[in-house]
């Protein structure tokens, strides 16, 4: 049986996935030495707010990874026109549940609360 070789030009989709995937955990592993270092293991309002601003950041590189490698998978079995598909689409499922849901949901519970406190 003989196995398709990589291209060459395939490479940089590789890499680039690897690199943001390494921002990603860059990114998660700030937190917790911040936390020790600069805080002194204190927990108070600033470092929750930072660790939710740090776990946000790196929800989008890790929804481009995310979308290379269903796109590299998917180019190996279909093709690169269905890859670039599938990809995008990938990372806009991922891009829709991590920040469009949460914004209606937060915008829905605000207009809530405002007509509560006005009624």
């Amino acid at each position: 049986m003989a196995t398709r070789r990589s291209q060459p030009h395939m490479r940089y989709p590789y890499g680039l996935a690897l690199g943001l995937m390494v921002c990603v955990v860059g990114l998660l592993i700030t937190p917790g030495p911040y936390h020790r270092i600069v805080e002194g293991g204190e927990d108070n309002e600033h470092i929750h707010r930072l660790v939710t601003v740090i776990a946000e950041l790196a929800l989008l590189p890790f929804a481009l990874a995310v979308g290379l490698d269903v796109a590299i998978a998917a180019g190996r079995i279909f093709g690169d026109l269905a890859a670039i598909a599938v990809g995008i689409g990938t990372t806009a499922v991922a891009a829709v549940f991590w920040f469009g849901f949460p914004r209606l949901y937060r915008r829905q519970t605000g207009e809530q609360e405002h007509a509560m406190i006005n009624s």
